[in-house]
């Protein structure tokens, strides 16, 4: 794309925005490896974290989710049309993440609280905020982000009991989201219990109190019948597996083929028959 840069300079505008996604990185960088997203591929994702769990050794990589970077003087996350599409497909969890230069401060947070809304509803713009800029609401399309889901300084990172009140807050956290990302076009939406989890207040084992937890665990009418088929049809056999391979106290093969008729007459079969009848088959031996 054709510039006026000559060369020698850049756009005050775009100067503050790129340093607070370097703070924010090392920020993150002592409890997730992070996979920094390039600008020119930047479509709403500043970088990729995976969780890291210490050990005495080593650190595990687990769930990995994603963030994006906006510094608390401009800390607007903006989504419209296509973007809508593209935050209900996403596979793994989107954080908003706002930097506070002046303190060195990260603050987390979710879109916890509008799943229903981005999942179910018309809305096509979103422009997630601080509660202290709701009152600059030009129209309808402002939503609060509400309290961060957690907040630690540059100081706070280079404590060696970081990593693992990190890991404790964000490792609930990034499952409860990873299922909402999978399950809210079906119409489950599960709450996250708990925010404003800080480094100052943990545990004797250095874990976050009472950490991010599941919370409510509501059910609305999605309307997507073939995806809801398609999530049945999926499970079948290894929930067949399961049962032929759990220990019951009498032969459970007339309940299994019970079920499976009475989801064959509501347009529901199993993708691979042949594993199905083979699970009957070792149920009835």
């Amino acid at each position: 794309m054709a510039s006026d840069n000559a060369g020698g300079q850049i756009a005050r505008n775009f100067r503050p925005g790129q340093i607070a996604e370097g703070l924010a990185i090392e920020l993150f960088r002592p409890f997730m490896a992070v996979a920094r997203v390039d600008q020119e591929e930047d479509f709403g994702i500043d970088f990729i974290g995976t969780l890291l769990k210490q050990s005495s050794r080593t650190y595990s990589a687990e769930q990995s989710c994603m963030f994006q970077v906006k510094i608390s003087s401009a800390a607007r996350f903006h989504i419209k049309g296509i973007g809508v599409n593209w935050l209900r497909q996403l596979v793994i969890p989107y954080f908003p993440v706002v930097i506070d230069r002046d303190t060195s401060t990260a603050h987390v947070y979710t879109l916890n609280h509008w799943h229903r809304v981005i999942h179910l509803s018309m809305v096509d713009e979103y422009i997630f905020v601080l509660d202290d800029d709701m009152e600059n609401d030009p129209g309808d399309s402002f939503f609060s982000l509400g309290d961060p889901l957690m907040s630690w300084s540059i100081d706070d990172s280079r404590h060696p009991d970081f990593c693992i009140w990190a890991y404790s807050v964000m490792k609930p956290a990034i499952e409860i989201e990873t299922r909402n990302q999978r399950l809210a076009s079906i119409g489950r939406f599960e709450e996250i219990e708990g925010r404003n989890f800080i480094f100052g207040n943990r545990d004797v084992g250095n874990t976050a109190i009472n950490p991010p937890r599941s919370g409510t665990i509501d059910y609305q009418y999605a309307g997507n019948h073939d995806l809801v088929k398609s999530h049945i049809r999926e499970c079948m056999v290894p929930f067949v597996a399961t049962v032929a391979n759990t220990i019951f106290s009498r032969n459970m093969t007339n309940e299994v083929q019970k079920l499976v008729s009475i989801f064959s007459e509501l347009g529901i079969e199993t993708d691979r028959p042949d594993h199905l009848a083979s699970y009957i088959e070792d149920m009835q031996a």
